[in-house]
């Protein structure tokens, strides 16, 4: 190879190495990835019932963490605080307050799924905070869904021009998934739903917030179900991969038109 393709070759190879770099560092990215309504809802603990939201292949969700407001407390399942998972740290970002109604819609018990209970809400919102080891969320995806339209009859017509918000809080203020429409501002109808989000980028001690909202501002008719934790492996970096590609294509053209 001539000292100038040698040179080309190296500055590509550094190019790519870069971008690994870069890639690895990403910033935190908080995204709405989409919903789902019903039986999947209600059974969301229940193995048996296909998820269309897990992303780690047990049709459970929330296998790493998951929460249900109660009166008076709050019920967190963790599967420890070596692994992922995360705190309740209380409402945000105004107070807000617990709450159930036996005409609540009936959804699988957090801990036991073999039998239903009625869901808890928390009004305006919530903060939390990711736990685990230094290296807990590295190349991993956090995925995170909340209850919506589990309200009873009486309250259905006033369960309507609602918004959710996943926003950065200690570490990463500036990131926010945007104000999702729920329904499209429609009235609820008791039939369960839950809204995913994917964080990525996140470290262990990131706090972050949902913000519940009705008509645009945070009120007491706004209000957050319970909420389910899982995590994923991010996918090879597509750059680097790219990057490797060319190289290789890169280096093969010369061989070939090298004499014999």
């Amino acid at each position: 190879m001539r000292p100038f393709k040698k040179r080309l070759a190296y500055g590509a190879i550094i190019g790519c190495l870069v971008v690994a770099g870069g890639e690895a560092a990403h910033a935190v990215t908080i995204a709405y990835v989409g919903s789902v309504e019903g039986t999947e809802v209600v059974d969301w603990r229940t193995s048996s019932t296909t998820k269309s939201f897990d992303v780690d292949g047990d049709n459970v969700y929330g296998t790493h963490a998951a929460l249900h407001p109660r009166i008076g407390s709050t019920n967190i399942y963790t599967s420890g605080s070596q692994e992922p998972g995360f705190t309740w740290l209380g409402y945000g970002p105004v107070n807000g307050g617990q709450f159930i109604n036996a005409a609540y819609t009936d959804v699988d018990n957090l801990l036991d799924p073999s039998v239903n209970t009625d869901a808890g809400i928390q009004t305006r919102g919530f903060r939390f905070e990711l736990t685990g080891t230094g290296d807990t969320y590295d190349n991993m995806r956090v995925r995170i869904g909340v209850m919506q339209d589990l309200l009873s009859p009486a309250e259905y017509a006033s369960d309507s021009q609602k918004t959710l918000r996943l926003e950065g809080y200690n570490n990463n203020p500036e990131v926010s998934s945007g104000d999702i429409t729920i329904r499209n501002g429609n009235a609820g109808d008791g039939v369960a739903e839950m809204y995913f989000f994917d964080i990525t980028g996140a470290s262990a001690g990131d706090q972050f917030q949902f913000i519940a909202l009705q008509n645009g501002v945070s009120t007491g008719g706004s209000y957050i179900g319970p909420v389910s934790f899982d995590i994923v492996v991010v996918p090879e970096p597509s750059g680097v991969l790219l990057c490797g590609l060319v190289v290789a294509a890169g280096l093969i053209t010369r061989r070939r038109r090298s004499p014999a």
